[in-house]
């Protein structure tokens, strides 16, 4: 039982870290979506591009933000999950 808890321990631990991996991607990759955002917005104020590459550069930072909040979500799941097994957070449906 104690080699189950601790697999598992191991386990939540390394999705944790890749969550926080995933999440400093999503991080940059929201800073490039704007950046590419605001370059479109400029081009097409000049003329110089269509409306249509105008949507796709709001498209992309929308999912650009839409990941992140995902990553931020699962971030803080398996943050939680790994609080919850090594007994820095005890489950409320246990009495004292």
């Amino acid at each position: 039982l104690k080699t189950l808890v601790q697999l598992n321990l191991v386990k939540v631990f390394k999705k944790n870290q890749d969550d926080i991996a995933i999440l400093k991607l999503e991080e940059e990759s929201k800073i490039l979506a704007k950046e590419n955002l605001t370059i479109a917005l400029e081009r097409f104020r000049l003329g110089v591009t269509t409306s249509i590459e105008l949507k796709l550069a709001q498209q992309s930072y929308e999912d650009a933000n839409a990941r992140l909040a995902s990553a931020r979500f699962n971030t803080k799941i398996s943050e939680i999950q790994l609080q919850k097994l090594s007994g820095s957070i005890i489950p409320a449906n246990i009495n004292p």
